[in-house]
């Protein structure tokens, strides 16, 4: 689960509905300002606390695929073993030394 963007579109959301809201309202500049900024901290750390529980109570979940692979190499890499064993090996030369 990618969690990772959750408190970001949370803060974004809050601080949209707080500038909706605050317009509406006619707030003064200085309100405002304070009232967004308290607004999208407050959000974003919600945001990363709800990421933190998301993230333990769903792990991520193991790719057995991976595991499959892996198998499915070693056994590749016996049975060339094996193969390469049992093919015969042919001595190429004349038969003399070198030395000599």
């Amino acid at each position: 689960m990618k969690t990772k963007i959750i408190p970001v579109i949370l803060a974004l959301i809050a601080g949209l509905i707080t500038c909706i809201v605050s317009f509406m309202n006619r707030v003064s500049p200085r309100k405002f300002v304070m009232a967004l900024l308290a607004v999208v901290l407050i959000f974003l750390v919600i945001g990363f606390v709800w990421k933190i529980i998301l993230d333990r109570s769903f792990p991520p979940p193991k790719e057995p695929e991976d595991e499959e692979l892996l198998e499915s190499d070693a056994e590749n890499a016996e049975e060339e073993e094996e193969e390469a064993s049992q093919e015969p090996v042919e001595i190429v030369g004349d038969g003399e030394n070198e030395n000599g």
